[in-house]
């Protein structure tokens, strides 16, 4: 038993609960995509007026600050799922590779 093992025991990766994770993290990203790329407009001051102008001027860092956000979270869940992934294709590998080294016994 490893440290890992000792820590949690009852955590196991069962391939289809991680497939089923690993879309959700995709399906979510592209969700965050989309709300970003939607509501990315430029900010354009409605009027030439000093008002306007400081408002526009206070308002635009504030609303590329939450453009930022919502790429790094789009960002962030597509990293969550090519490691989702990645963890899927370990996973399948080392079964694949018990299989091979311990073939069904076969009565006789």
């Amino acid at each position: 038993m490893t440290p890992a093992d000792a820590r949690f025991p009852d955590i196991a990766l069962d391939p289809a609960r991680l497939r089923e994770i690993s879309g959700r993290l995709a399906d979510a990203a592209e969700l965050l995509r989309r709300a970003g790329s939607a509501h990315a407009v430029p900010v354009a001051s409605p009027a030439d007026d000093p008002a306007s102008l400081g408002y526009t001027a206070r308002l635009t860092p504030l609303f590329a600050a939450g453009q930022e956000h919502l790429e790094r979270e789009t960002a962030y869940l597509n990293e969550l799922a090519a490691k989702a992934g990645e963890a899927l294709r370990r996973l399948s590998g080392q079964d694949a590779d018990a299989a091979r080294a311990f073939p069904p016994v076969r009565p006789s």
